[in-house]
């Protein structure tokens, strides 16, 4: 990925973050769980609270969580459009690996990591690590009713 690209994909993110900005809607007083697709929407005032997210960064947040998602290939169709997909793709060989005890693990499409999101947050939106460590808490919270536990089946 050159620099002209990294760039590019910068301003073409930054304005889905003002696109996201412009919705009405995106915090609601429920204090319940969100499902996977309202979680993307939507943060709730209990979620403001509990992972302590700061209300004038949402837009950018929520934004460079579904980037990452479209990073890590788990989601289709793209919440993008064809051209900003492509270069979050490129993106993939630029991604560091993550720090592991004492080990470098190569970034792998599929798995989350907090590590790998807190540097596309940071490497395209300008979001600190504290910050993207907020949001990603809240949607493994969001994606948390996905898992079956053992202790828990019928």
């Amino acid at each position: 990925m050159t620099e002209d690209e990294i760039a590019e994909l910068r301003t073409r993110l930054a304005q889905e973050v003002q696109n996201y900005a412009e919705r009405r809607g995106i915090v609601t007083a429920a204090f319940e769980r969100l499902d996977v697709h309202r979680a993307h929407n939507q943060v709730t005032e209990a979620e403001i609270l509990v992972f302590d997210i700061p209300r004038d960064l949402i837009p950018a947040l929520q934004v460079a969580h579904m980037g990452y998602e479209e990073l890590l290939d788990l989601i289709s169709p793209p919440y993008f459009d064809a051209r900003t997909h492509a270069l979050i793709g490129q993106a993939r060989a630029i991604v560091p690996p993550i720090r592991s005890y004492d080990r470098d693990v190569p970034f792998e499409t599929g798995s989350m990591d907090v590590q790998s999101f807190q540097w596309f947050a940071k490497t395209f939106f300008g979001l600190s690590h504290r910050h993207a460590a907020t949001i990603f808490a809240k949607h493994e919270w969001n994606n948390a009713y996905l898992v079956q536990y053992r202790d828990e089946q019928g």
